[in-house]
């Protein structure tokens, strides 16, 4: 947009200093600057027109992990689709990406027959890339934590996974679990918190008393998990004690 501004101030100059008596400029310049400067004048238009018409830019949301089966039995320790779709709004509203996993038997606790990722991509509203079902026999959990350790995301959830702890030692990473409630018919997160339970009924009900900030506090950012070498090369680089 720049080029076309340039010519347009510098054609209008050139029209104008042409029509000044004792201009060393010849006249016949002056019709020829006023056409450049309407030509200038067009490619200003049709770039203005374009950016206009241009969608706006969305920037990449950041990626959380929902835990589906365990968020299902949020409100009042019932299994209810309804409050998956409050806390992915909920999480939407701050930003975020959500994806999110299910057990095998989703289907059959919501709806009484097998669900595939594709069916309950259309029952909760997120695309189908997004969601996930585990395999027939084969628990969302050890996926829900593969993923996470892998790209660093967080887990909204009120499970502790116990059970995976000596599998999955990303697990004593502050910030990594993000326990919730339903509460007055609003989605109440809360990082800070550690409160959960192995059992799925039963972590409906202690995120219920967990206390914490509204789904509107931003969660914060989980920090980056020091591997072994990493650890190593820190030890080799720290300073020899002082000599005696």
């Amino acid at each position: 947009m720049y080029a076309p501004l340039a010519l347009l101030a510098l054609s209008a100059l050139i029209a104008a200093a042409a029509r000044l008596p004792g201009t060393p400029l010849h006249p016949d310049l002056a019709p020829v600057a006023v056409l450049a400067a309407l030509a200038a004048g067009g490619l200003l238009l049709r770039a203005w027109i374009a950016r206009a018409r241009a969608p706006a830019l969305r920037l990449p949301r950041k990626r959380i992990l929902v835990d589906g089966s365990n968020v299902l039995y949020w409100a009042d320790n019932t299994p209810d689709p309804a409050t998956i779709t409050m806390v992915l709004q909920a999480l939407k509203a701050q930003g975020y990406a959500p994806v999110i996993w299910f057990d095998a038997n989703i289907g059959h606790l919501i709806d009484g027959r097998y669900m595939n990722a594709r069916d309950m991509a259309g029952r909760i509203g997120l695309p189908h890339d997004a969601v996930h079902v585990a395999k027939r026999g084969t628990p969302a959990d050890p996926m829900i934590l593969s993923m996470a350790m892998r790209e660093r995301l967080r887990i909204v959830t009120n499970d502790r996974y116990r059970d995976w702890h000596a599998t999955y030692p990303h697990l004593a990473l502050g910030g990594l679990l993000v326990p919730g409630r339903i509460e007055d018919g609003q989605v109440v997160l809360d990082p800070a918190s550690s409160s959960g339970a192995s059992s799925r009924r039963r972590a409906g009900q202690d995120g219920r008393r967990s206390s914490g900030p509204s789904s509107s506090a931003p969660l914060p950012q989980l920090p980056r998990q020091q591997t072994a070498g990493q650890a190593g090369r820190r030890k080799r680089q720290a300073p020899p004690p002082p000599a005696a």
